[in-house]
């Protein structure tokens, strides 16, 4: 992707790394959300990632194994050198979908754990009626 300037002066890689800073975010809080009891906790523990990756210098492992490195490399190129989009978005893809993935399982277990178990039916009990 060229690096461009709209007649604002704002980057088309600014935008780009601002939009995928809230798609890898929200799939984010929502994992996090699915699987742990207290809101404080994810809370907490967002704070935690997002101070990590804004510390992490980024050419370290840590740095590019956290979730918001595809947009930080964008937001850096905004500002110096230019970023390439596509691999950055697809970082970011991969990393939503399988953060959604985890909220699904998560929320799945939970609210199979909330069910009420079925009564199991004793002998000489008549079978249920039907309608």
């Amino acid at each position: 992707m060229a690096y461009a300037f709209y007649q604002s002066g704002l980057s088309i890689n600014l935008v780009a790394g601002v939009i995928l800073t809230g798609l890898v975010a929200v799939p984010l809080g929502l994992a996090l959300g699915a699987l742990l009891p207290r809101e404080l906790e994810a809370v907490l523990i967002l704070i935690g990632i997002v101070g990590i990756q804004i510390t992490a210098s980024p050419d370290t492992t840590i740095a590019t194994l956290l979730p918001f490195h595809a947009a930080r490399q964008l937001l850096d190129g905004a500002v110096a050198t230019s970023a390439a989009f596509w691999p950055q978005l697809a970082a970011a893809v991969a990393y939503s979908t399988a953060l959604l993935g985890i909220t699904w399982a998560a929320w799945r277990r939970r609210a199979a754990a909330r069910r009420p178990p079925v009564p199991a039916a004793r002998a000489g009990d008549p079978a249920p009626a039907r309608d």
